[in-house]
């Protein structure tokens, strides 16, 4: 923690009230978007739901981060084969937890990344966790959570692994992929270019669902959303409400692809407003009822 009577980066970043006096981007930016692509906007053509800049500690950086997330995940119910009842976050908060203290031990912490912060943005069908320095020793990303990588910062993981903050036994990986399949979801997916690394994590809403096989398993909430509302005809401007999105990006970004597709159909036109609903031959598929 101290070298030549000052402390070290590690130390600094563990044990400083700020240390973002000193170094400004070694920080996290977070933010919920409210779509499936940075650029979206709500109803009121808000860009981010939540937005904020996480500073201080390593541990104080890890807490708030996961208290940002929690804060802006969906919460189901669920019913087990008790008649028990338990409410349970979007996706698991360990796995999450895993995935940022990973971001924060294993990042660049050189002079050339040191302006960088960690970036994790949350999105409707994911979440996204990047930080700066591709896997350490051009470690291939098929085998994390297999072999165990050299460390790019081992006194920052030393550091932690005494105040038992991390394990340091490589289980970070096998945790976040046993939490996800425990939550019946994807295992994460991780994505290195060399410069940033990329954890990604699916939520349910992309999951296969019983009830919409054949074309509609891979369709997402939002196009599902849609179909479902269409079983009556609607116009674009109604669509977008329904949405909570901008007319101009739900027309060009939702219906016309979904259009294209042979989702929609026109069902009729009154003077300029044109109404669509869902093609008919797809209403058994998605399972509604044609008294619905």
């Amino acid at each position: 923690m101290i070298k030549n009577g000052k402390p070290t980066l590690a130390g600094f970043m563990v044990f400083s009230k700020f240390p973002q006096s000193e170094f400004p981007g070694l920080a996290i930016t977070a933010a919920v978007v409210p779509g499936e692509s940075t650029g979206e906007t709500d109803s009121n053509d808000a860009r981010f739901l939540d937005n904020r800049r996480i500073e201080g500690s390593i541990p104080e950086m890890l807490e708030e981060s996961i208290n940002f997330l929690e804060r802006n995940m969906k919460i189901r119910t669920i019913i087990d084969k008790n008649g028990k009842r338990t409410d349970r976050y979007e996706y698991p908060l360990v796995a999450i937890r895993e995935a940022i203290l990973n971001a924060l031990i294993h990042r660049d912490y050189s002079r050339h990344t040191n302006g960088t912060p960690i970036d994790i943005k949350m999105f409707t069908d994911r979440i996204e966790i990047i930080s700066s320095g591709g896997i350490y020793g051009g470690f291939p990303v098929s085998q994390l959570g297999r072999d165990n990588p050299e460390s790019r910062n081992s006194a920052l993981v030393r550091i932690l692994e005494i105040l038992k903050i991390s394990e340091n036994r490589y289980s970070g990986i096998p945790t976040m992929e046993k939490e996800m399949k425990k939550y019946g979801l994807r295992a994460p997916e991780y994505i290195d270019n060399g410069r940033q690394f990329k954890i990604i994590f699916r939520n349910s809403l992309q999951q296969k669902d019983s009830s919409t096989d054949g074309v509609f398993q891979n369709l997402s909430e939002r196009e599902i959303k849609v179909l479902k509302s269409c079983i009556v005809p609607l116009s674009r401007k109604e669509i977008a409400q329904i949405l909570c999105l901008n007319y101009v990006y739900t027309s060009n970004n939702v219906i016309k692809p979904m259009i294209k597709k042979g989702l929609l159909v026109e069902a009729e036109r009154q003077g300029r407003t044109t109404r669509l609903e869902i093609e008919p031959s797809l209403r058994k598929q998605l399972g509604i009822s044609d008294n619905e």
